[in-house]
């Protein structure tokens, strides 16, 4: 038997919180899934308001469901896991039904430009400018980690969309 596990992040569970306008939806199986398309078929998204989205699987336990763009903000969220006695591959059938209500929160992005090493701050789309009195129209400065590879690890943090899903 397998249960899914509707997630916000790899402590945090879905239910009944309120989350930012990247927010995934993250499913993650206690038991690797063989017929990943089952599985998927037993999943539905409900969204008020209406929105776009579509699943990716990451490996044979977890899948993510992002919406084609940002969420809006106060835009409600519920995912149901209707697996209970469904067959996902090689004898391995769904244990119980789930489901997770959510809600998000106001629009908050954080805008890191890796080689400036600068972070731009918006709350609901204007750019904040001050924080304690101090100017921050051209960013905050920060660090994006280190600027090579070591050992054939690369430590690079790259430009571009990244989703906080912790602190």
């Amino acid at each position: 038997l397998t249960l899914p596990y509707l997630r916000a992040n790899l402590f945090t569970l879905l239910d009944g919180k309120t989350f930012g306008v990247g927010q995934p939806i993250v499913v993650w199986f206690d038991e690797p899934i063989k017929d990943k398309a089952a599985a998927q078929n037993a999943l539905t998204v409900t969204t008020d308001p209406v929105v776009e989205g579509a699943w990716h699987w990451f490996d044979n336990r977890e899948l993510h469901w992002r919406p084609k763009d940002y969420w809006a903000p106060n835009t409600k969220i519920r995912i149901d896991a209707m697996v209970y006695g469904r067959h996902f591959g090689d004898g391995l059938y769904g244990e119980k039904d789930v489901s997770a209500s959510f809600t998000i929160g106001r629009s908050r992005k954080l805008v890191v430009d890796a080689t400036t090493q600068r972070m731009k701050v918006y709350v609901d789309g204007q750019q904040v400018t001050t924080i304690s009195g101090k100017d921050i129209t051209n960013g905050v400065p920060i660090t994006t980690g280190k600027a090579q590879k070591e050992n054939g690890v690369d430590f690079r943090t790259y430009s571009g969309v990244h989703v906080m899903m912790e602190k």
